[in-house]
C-alpha cells in the first residue's frame, strides 16, 4: 500500500509560467518564492518531527532486537530517499520520461499529461546527455547509497535519528524536491538553473557532515555529489541552450 502524502489530494496543478524576459512582464513573484521557500522550511520540520518521534519511541521501547531496530532504520532512510516528497506540501509531478540529469533527484515516473510531453520535447538538450536508460539505474543506486550511508551515520551517532548530519540530510532531500516542482511542475528553466545551486550545496554539506560521523558513510555517499555536480553542469547547460531565462520567477501583469 503506497504511503498517504502530505499533500492536500485536491491542490490544483500550479500552471505554466514564463521566465522569459520581456517588456511586458510584471515584477518578481516574490509570494512565490516565499511560498517556495517555507514549503521547503515545512517539510524540513516535518521530517526533524518524525525523526524526534522515533527516537522518543525507541527510548521507550525495551526488547526489541539490535537487528530490527537495523532494518527499521534502512527502511525509513530508504523511504526518505525515494518518496521525501511525501512530507512536501508542493505538487512534485515527475517529468515525462528520464530524458537528462533534471528529470528526476530519486527515480523516474510516467506523465501522460500531452501537454507535459509537448513541454519536455521543445527543450534543446546537449549532445553529451547521458542516455534515457541511464537514469533509472543512476537513481536507484544512488538510493541504496543513501540508506546505506545514512544507517552508517545513524550508528555512529549513537543510533540517534534526529542529528545535524541526518537533518542536513532531510534539508538536501527537501531543497531537491521543491527543486523538481520549480523545474517539472513550473517549467522555469531560469529558476531552475539558480535553484540546483542550492541542490548541489546541500549535497556535499550532507556528505561533509556524514565523513564527519563516519569517513565511510561520507565516502559511501560520495558517488551522489559526483553525479549531481554532473547534473548541474547539465542544467546550466540547458539553460544556456534555451535562451537563459531570468533567474526569478515573474509575475503576470
Amino acid at each position: 500500500t503506497p504511503a498517504p502524502s502530505l499533500r492536500p489530494p485536491s491542490a490544483p496543478r500550479a500552471p505554466r509560467m514564463s521566465s522569459a524576459a520581456s517588456p511586458d512582464e510584471g515584477p518578481v513573484d516574490v509570494a512565490l518564492l516565499g511560498k517556495w521557500a517555507g514549503a521547503t522550511v515545512l517539510q524540513v520540520a516535518t521530517i526533524a518531527a518524525v525523526l524526534k518521534g522515533l527516537d522518543i519511541g525507541m527510548a521507550q521501547a525495551s526488547g526489541i532486537p539490535e537487528v530490527a531496530t537495523k532494518a527499521l532504520a534502512f527502511l525509513l532512510f530508504g523511504f526518505m530517499a525515494v518518496r521525501s516528497r511525501t512530507f512536501s506540501i508542493l505538487d512534485n509531478s515527475r517529468p515525462t520520461k528520464p530524458t537528462s540529469a533534471n528529470s528526476d533527484w530519486d527515480e523516474v515516473e510516467v506523465d501522460n499529461s500531452a501537454e507535459k510531453k509537448s513541454l519536455m520535447s521543445d527543450v534543446i538538450r546537449p549532445s553529451w546527455m547521458p542516455p534515457p536508460i541511464a537514469f533509472p539505474f543512476i537513481w536507484s543506486t544512488i538510493g541504496v547509497l543513501r540508506a546505506i550511508a545514512s544507517v552508517m551515520v545513524w550508528e555512529a551517532t549513537g543510533r540517534t535519528f534526529l542529528s545535524v548530519p541526518l537533518l542536513a540530510y532531510a534539508l538536501h532531500l527537501s531543497i531537491g524536491d521543491t527543486w523538481n516542482t520549480i523545474n517539472n511542475v513550473y517549467q522555469l528553466k531560469g529558476t531552475s538553473a539558480a535553484g540546483v545551486c542550492f541542490v548541489f550545496a546541500s549535497v556535499w554539506n550532507v556528505i561533509y557532515r556524514y565523513y564527519e560521523a563516519d569517513q565511510t558513510a561520507g565516502l559511501v555517499l560520495a558517488p551522489s555529489g559526483v553525479w549531481l555536480s554532473v547534473a548541474t553542469v547539465l542544467i546550466w547547460t540547458i539553460w544556456d541552450l534555451n535562451g537563459r531565462d531570468p533567474f526569478l520567477p515573474r509575475s503576470e501583469k
